[in-house]
Formats: C-alpha cells, structure tokens, sequence
C-alpha cells in the first residue's frame, strides 16, 4: 500500500526456498526458508509472507531468526512474518527466516509472498514490487498414531538408515 506501480512489472526476481527444495511438511516440524529479492539498481528491501491452507486460514507459525530485519505480526486472524528497518544492500537481498508447521495435517499449505526493491530515495517513485507463491503438501511418509493422551510421528516412512520418532506425553 505504501508503493506504487505495477506488481511484477520490473526486471527483477522474486525467489523463495523451502527448506533446501523440499515440498512436504511433517507435522509439528519447524524449517528454514530463505527469500531473495533481486532488482538491478535497487537498494533497499522489503517483504510479508503469509501462510494458508485451503480453506484461507493462517497456519503454522513464524520465526524471525533476524531480530534487526524480520519481525512477526498478525492481523485478521492470520499470522504473518515482515521486513522490519528495511536493509539495504545493492541489488539482491536475502531474508531468512523459519517456519513451524501446524500440529495436524492441513493439506496443502500456500505461503503468498510479496517483496519490495526500493530505490531508497525515501518516496514511492521507483520502487519495484515483486510477489511469488510457494506450495507445501502434507508429508504422506509421516504416520500420526494417536494413544491416549499421546501422539507419536514416525517418519519418513520408509526409513533407510535414519528414523524420527517424535512424541508428546502428558506424564
């Protein structure tokens, strides 16, 4: 809202990574995502990225791993995470950031990115806007097995030389 001018209309890049490449989520499992913003001449930057599932609804849960540059925040019922001091740097810059995924499965998960290249002349005028989108399926090889009061994950499934048991008790 506080720039102007066409989305995705500048020769610039927009690239988000998912934790190295993946695209599947495992239950309670927190990830590294990386999102760069490259622009020829730009140099400062900005960005917001919001995860949903399909039914429109924040999932999952932020971390800013860059208390200088990132921050979290929520508004309409949606969790998001942000730029905060706008870095600035010539023509590229990477944010990074993590993100926990929820508890259950929620199908596929969207994160709606958007990012800004900033001229840093302090008003709206050249400044470039750039979205992207990045989906996440719910990760089938996991296998929830709910006893009680507990809920156990193993994964992946099948396992070669490493297996993951993840647990919670109440006692």
């Amino acid at each position: 809202g506080c720039h102007v001018g066409t989305i995705n209309s500048g020769t610039g890049t927009m690239v988000m990574d998912f934790n190295s490449g993946a695209n599947t989520y495992s239950p309670g499992q927190t990830y590294n995502i990386a999102l760069g913003i490259t622009s020829a001449g730009a140099s400062r930057w900005g960005f917001e990225v919001v995860a949903l599932n399909s039914s429109n609804a924040s999932v999952g849960t932020f971390i800013g791993n860059d208390a200088q540059n990132t921050a979290t925040g929520s508004a309409n019922n949606r969790q998001y995470i942000y730029h905060k001091n706008a870095p600035t740097g010539n023509n590229t810059h990477l944010f990074s950031f993590q993100w926990t995924a929820p508890a259950t499965n929620q199908g596929d998960i969207t994160f709606y990115a958007i990012g800004n290249a900033a001229n840093n002349n302090n008003n709206a005028s050249g400044d470039l806007v750039y979205t992207t989108t990045r989906e996440i399926s719910f990760n089938t090889n996991v296998t929830e097995v709910a006893a009680g009061s507990s809920l156990l994950n193993a994964y992946p499934n099948p396992a070669t030389e490493t297996l993951n048991i993840d647990y919670n008790l109440q006692k």
